[in-house]
């Protein structure tokens, strides 16, 4: 009996030994790492993702494109829903007037105009945005209740 008991000690302790070598420390992402994926001219990479409850990322491969067409391929590496709008404005995108009634951005009103979105992108979904933008400035935005202020923005340029 005593051997069973020692064998059984023995296989808990070398998978606890297995787990021990894992990394258990939880990563904080403060920012997105860039995607290295090479792209067309004129395609912009964008992946929408969920850091805490509190905290999401809208981040794009770049920052600015050529003026004219720019084809936005948004990848929801969440766990929930996004959208993904784009905004004509010179407001920086953290500085758009904001709703809190709503707890959302206004996409139309003094100094913002709306150009296109994709409503909605399911976690794991990866859809195409095809828009001509003028030479400008935008903001890219994911604007479903608490998501624009909890960092789903990126500023953007067409040049």
């Amino acid at each position: 009996m005593s051997f069973v008991i020692v064998a059984l000690a023995s296989m808990s302790l070398a998978a606890c030994g297995a787990d021990a070598t894992a990394d258990t420390t939880a990563p904080v992402a403060t920012t997105q790492p860039a995607v290295t994926t090479t792209l067309p001219p004129g395609t912009i990479a964008v992946t929408l993702t969920d850091v805490t409850a509190n905290s999401m990322l809208l981040t794009p491969s770049a920052k600015s494109s050529p003026a004219g067409t720019v084809t936005f391929v948004v990848t929801n590496k969440g766990n929930r829903e996004h959208e993904f709008v784009v905004l004509s404005t010179d407001l920086g995108a953290a500085d758009l007037p904001f709703d809190e009634t709503a707890d959302e951005a206004l996409e139309e009103g003094e100094g913002v105009t709306p150009v296109d979105e994709i409503p909605s992108i399911q976690a794991g979904e990866t859809l195409t945005l095809v828009v001509d933008l003028a030479a400008g400035h935008y903001a890219l935005i994911c604007n479903l209740e608490g998501h624009y202020r909890m960092g789903m923005w990126s500023d953007f340029d067409a040049t």
